[in-house]
């Protein structure tokens, strides 16, 4: 319970929605790799450059995505900005352009690896009844191994 009261007031505090987002891809890798999850802080458009790491959320498919690139190039004209990313194991820049109001936060600290199981259960739920068979069996090997150590401990 604390540790959600924790999430909100973070996120309040930092004027975004939730102040990470977990690396779904490996378009940017070595910096960030699948399953990484990186903290973000609000970005003021004046103070974006070239270089920095952001997360925006665009339209793939018909789907809503949160994307994790490299601010490769900004554009300014008639009092408009609009930003053109890459990730950086892509060979090309993304072929949209991204608006500001897309733009979730810049990246400021990455905790590796941590997201992996986030995105696993993701995946699963997205298959349909397979996926959910197969958390509910996850779940009962956990209780299993997870109440086999523990007799195991309490037995020494």
């Amino acid at each position: 319970m604390v540790g959600i009261l924790i999430y909100y007031l973070v996120a309040a505090r930092m004027g975004i929605g939730t102040p990470w987002a977990v690396v779904g891809s490996y378009s940017m890798v070595p910096v960030l790799d699948i399953g990484d999850i990186v903290m973000l802080k609000p970005a003021s458009v004046t103070a974006l450059h070239v270089g920095q790491v952001i997360v925006y959320v665009t339209m793939l498919d018909g789907k809503r995505v949160e994307i994790v690139h490299r601010i490769y190039r900004i554009y300014r004209y008639d009092g408009r900005i609009l930003i053109r990313t890459k990730g950086d194991a892509n060979p090309v820049p993304d072929p949209w352009l991204v608006k500001p109001q897309q733009i979730r936060g810049v990246v400021y600290l990455v905790i590796p690896h941590i997201g992996l199981m986030g995105l696993v259960l993701r995946d699963l739920f997205l298959k349909g009844r397979a996926g959910v068979a197969t958390l509910l069996l996850l779940g009962l090997f956990y209780l299993l191994v997870t109440y086999t150590l523990c007799r195991t401990v309490e037995e020494r």
